[in-house]
C-alpha cells in the first residue's frame, strides 16, 4: 500500500491549482484576443458609416441647393411672365 504523504498532497495539490491558473490565463489571453479582432471590426463600421453619412449629408446639400435653385427659377418666370402680361 501506496503512503499519501503530506508533501505528495501538497503537491498534487500545487499540480491542479497550476493548471487552473494556465487555463485560466490561456482563456484570457483567447477572450483579449477576440475582443481585439471585434475592436477593429467596429472601428472600419463605424468608418464606414461615417464615409456613408459625409455623402449623404453633401447630396442632401446639393439637392437642397438644386431644389431653390429651381424654385427661384420658376418665382423669376411667373413673376416676369405676369409683369409682361400686365404691361402689353
Amino acid at each position: 500500500m501506496k503512503k499519501n504523504t503530506i508533501s505528495t498532497k501538497i503537491k498534487l495539490l500545487g499540480a491542479i491549482i497550476s493548471i487552473f491558473m494556465i487555463t485560466i490565463l490561456a482563456t484570457i489571453i483567447h477572450l483579449n484576443n477576440k475582443n481585439k479582432k471585434d475592436a477593429i471590426v467596429i472601428k472600419k463600421i463605424a468608418w464606414r458609416i461615417k464615409i456613408l453619412h459625409k455623402k449623404l449629408c453633401i447630396k442632401i446639400v446639393h439637392t437642397k441647393s438644386c431644389i431653390k435653385n429651381h424654385i427661384q427659377n420658376n418665382q423669376f418666370f411667373i413673376y416676369s411672365f405676369f409683369c409682361r402680361k400686365n404691361f402689353h
